[in-house]
């Protein structure tokens, strides 16, 4: 499969139509910034200059679920920074394990993925 910025996009609004991310307050797509890498790592999430940024790996991701479980992931980051709960050295924190298992019980996905 050969990951695109709009396949992340549609990712992030899929997820947003779907509990629990439907219950929290995410900026819009149009606020965040989508990006396909070649890094070893599945998925990233950062903020620069107040923008928004998930970005995904070609390298690691090339299956439509582990995408969305990427995705996932990530806005989990931008929940926690849209909202100032996580700080640069603790992104996987409590309040975001708990998050984790809510995705995970909701979606099905492997828990193991959001270590």
């Amino acid at each position: 499969m050969h990951i695109t910025p709009a396949m992340i996009e549609g990712a992030y609004q899929y997820l947003l139509t779907t509990p629990p991310f439907n219950r929290w307050k995410f900026p819009d797509p149009e606020e965040v910034s989508f990006r396909v890498t070649a890094d070893r790592v599945y998925g990233w999430y950062d903020c620069e200059n107040g923008t928004h940024r998930i970005s995904v790996s070609i390298k690691r991701v090339g299956q439509t679920i582990s995408l969305i479980e990427t995705v996932a992931h990530e806005m989990i980051h931008v929940y926690q920074a849209h909202h100032r709960r996580e700080t640069p050295n603790s992104q996987h924190n409590k309040d975001f394990y708990r998050r984790a298992r809510l995705v995970c019980q909701y979606h099905g996905f492997d828990y193991r993925r959001f270590w």
